[in-house]
């Protein structure tokens, strides 16, 4: 009888997966935002809250301060993109 296959450790290969962990990381850096302060966060505790590995942040990005740099220019450019639909719809 052959026993299942163990999952696999470590990186996602599917760009799609990496893609999602990426994702997962800045929502729980954002997400720890809204009731700490950035200093107060820990390298641990984002990735605990992203469901993953510490190691997984150097991966994603070099270290926390680009992690929250990019949550924090996502949220700007999340705005800026709904600001526009705004003004156009309001010029029509």
């Amino acid at each position: 009888m052959t026993q299942p296959a163990k999952p696999k450790r470590g990186r996602p290969t599917d760009p799609a997966l990496q893609e999602k962990r990426r994702e997962d990381l800045l929502d729980a850096a954002f997400e720890l935002l809204r009731h700490k302060s950035y200093r107060s966060i820990t390298i641990r505790e984002l990735a605990s809250q992203a469901n993953t590995q510490s190691a997984m942040i150097k991966y994603y990005f070099n270290d926390k301060q680009e992690c929250f740099w990019r949550c924090w220019n996502g949220s700007v450019n999340s705005s800026r993109k709904t600001l526009r639909l705004l003004r156009r719809r309001m010029n029509r």
